[in-house]
């Protein structure tokens, strides 16, 4: 009978933890999947990027610590460590730290009904290093899309308003992410993306690879399309997300 209860207590929990992949997202995209009830999801990222005219930043790393709190809602924190490097000075720490919550609108279909969500975050200015220290409370108000073209085929789209904490007008983002699968474990992605009112726009690709159904892991590689201040920055990003 021990034997039993044992059996049926290993059954049950390897059901509730097998039942979906993790899902995450390539560099700016965000998912609109929450996630799972009941668990917490960690996503870091850890980015080198060459700004030109001798400036560098190193986030080391940016982290994500979700817990979804039911099917429709997850609740967000999120932590940036950053060294930015230029000519005439260096900054490094915490940049304000920031609080959220995504909420899942509705599921789509396989075909042209996208799976939605709406996505909440608001950077706390003065909770963070003294270097890194904003002006103003900072909105990140985003509609968050995905598509299921084929079994292999997806795509992401983001839509939203964000705050720099620098000045107190909005700029609009976008980003648009296909992704194919390679295999049962390996995907991989591209991204572009952009701010429109400071005309700044990005492209990147990478890989992502399915350990366990619990921890993938990330490769992607940036380029700014458009110059600042006469140079194209460039970055190299490696990432880690699981969930317990």
């Amino acid at each position: 009978m021990k034997n039993i209860c044992l059996t049926l207590t290993l059954l049950s929990f390897t059901a509730l933890y097998a039942q979906d992949e993790i899902e995450t997202a390539p560099d700016q995209y965000e998912n609109p999947s929450p996630a799972p009830k009941g668990l917490f999801q960690i996503e870091s990222r850890f980015t080198v990027q060459d700004n030109g005219s001798g400036s560098h930043s190193l986030v080391l790393p940016s982290t994500n610590w979700k817990y979804g709190v039911n099917k429709n809602l997850e609740v967000l924190l999120v932590t940036d460590l950053v060294f930015d490097k230029t000519p005439d000075s260096i900054t490094k720490g915490l940049q304000p730290i920031k609080l959220g919550l995504k909420v899942k609108l509705w599921d789509g279909n396989d075909g042209l009904l996208p799976d939605a969500a709406l996505s909440m975050h608001i950077s706390l200015p003065k909770l963070a290093s003294k270097g890194w220290q904003a002006t103003y409370f900072a909105p990140n108000l985003r509609l968050l899309l995905k598509n299921k073209i084929t079994e292999k085929i997806g795509v992401g789209f983001n839509f939203g308003g964000i705050w720099d904490g620098e000045t107190p007008e909005a700029q609009f983002f976008y980003s648009c992410s296909p992704k194919y699968k390679l295999s049962q474990k390996l995907e991989c992605f591209i991204e572009s993306y952009g701010y429109l009112r400071s005309t700044t726009n990005w492209i990147d690709g990478g890989l992502m690879y399915l350990i366990t159904n619990d921890i993938q892991a990330e490769l992607s590689g940036g380029y700014e399309l458009s110059a600042t201040n006469g140079s194209h920055s460039y970055f190299g990003l490696a990432g880690l997300a699981f969930r317990i």
